[in-house]
């Protein structure tokens, strides 16, 4: 399924993946429809360790754009694009960091068109939280959100 189907997103626009195994799932399922009408794909993926993403790390690297890993514990995952960045101190302190600076993890904030946000409950509320307060005012005012809460 193509998480981003229903969406009058432009072309041109650049869709962000947030979330953990399941948003690789959604970026697996929609990277080459998005590519062909040329959207930039960006990848912020949320896991507990450095194991859990670096097996998804050579796919999404392959898929997308940019990526931006967030990590609940360290060691911090090894970037091999220059453009991608490994943030360990989990979500919370990422959404944090955002809201504080302007600085390569946080381009997303202003940059996004569409974010597909599919993950726990606790981190969708999070990120939904940031996004509708102090996210607010870097949005662009024709943003689209989708979410997906996973409750496994």
């Amino acid at each position: 399924m193509n998480p981003s189907a229903a969406l009058s997103v432009p072309q041109q626009a650049t869709i962000t993946v947030i979330g953990g195994h399941s948003a690789v799932t959604s970026t697996l399922d929609g990277a080459a429809s998005w590519r062909a009408v040329g959207k930039r794909i960006l990848f912020i993926g949320h896991f507990k360790s450095q194991e859990q993403a670096r097996a998804a790390q050579s796919t999404l690297e392959f898929l997308t754009d940019q990526a931006i890993w967030i990590l609940d514990q360290g060691p911090e995952l090894i970037m091999k694009r220059k453009q991608d960045r490994c943030f360990v101190y989990g979500v919370g302190e990422f959404l944090d960091a955002c809201a504080e600076t302007h600085g390569a993890h946080a381009a997303w904030v202003h940059e996004s068109d569409c974010i597909i946000l599919s993950d726990h409950p606790g981190t969708v509320q999070q990120f939904s939280t940031a996004l509708q307060t102090r996210l607010k005012s870097e949005l662009k005012p024709s943003l689209q959100v989708v979410a997906s809460v996973n409750k496994s």
